[in-house]
């Protein structure tokens, strides 16, 4: 058993997290999207990227925080969080996030603020079909991923 008390070990936590940190920077197209598991009472530090976070709590409570509040996000609800802001994350319970990074310029006019919204049924499978490991046939990667965008 690691010192999270299941799954990975909260160093190798935090090296994933900067893993992801990298390639969401390194990523190309207008919508980068990752999948994230975080055993209950994780706290992911003060961090920000250059791309906005639509982040989609499929299972647990996530808390945000950054200067300009704290959310909390329950299942089957997602935050925005616009590009640049620095925030933090605390897990309440074991968590499962669906994460969809959004590239600057890829919508006419992000929210510049921190916001919570429902996710549609429409929008929940979007974002399972989103990070779901890449088939053969990536005009239908390219065609959810520009839905999912539609629907932010």
């Amino acid at each position: 058993m690691t010192k999270s008390g299941h799954g990975l070990a909260m160093s190798e936590l935090a090296r994933l997290h900067v893993e992801r940190l990298a390639a969401i920077e390194a990523a190309s197209e207008p919508v980068y999207a990752i999948p994230s598991e975080y055993p209950a009472g994780y706290h992911v530090k003060p961090h920000s990227h250059s791309r906005a976070q639509f982040v989609y709590a499929r299972a647990g409570v996530v808390m945000v925080s950054s200067i300009q509040g704290r959310w909390m996000v329950p299942p089957q609800h997602a935050l925005w969080i616009p590009a640049g802001l620095v925030h933090t994350v605390d897990m309440l319970g074991d968590v499962t996030m669906l994460s969809a990074y959004v590239a600057p310029g890829a919508l006419v006019d992000p929210p510049s603020v921190v916001r919570v919204v429902a996710v549609t049924d429409f929008a929940r499978a979007l974002f399972i079909e989103a990070v779901s490991p890449p088939d053969a046939k990536s005009d239908r990667r390219d065609l959810v991923m520009a839905l999912l965008l539609e629907e932010v």
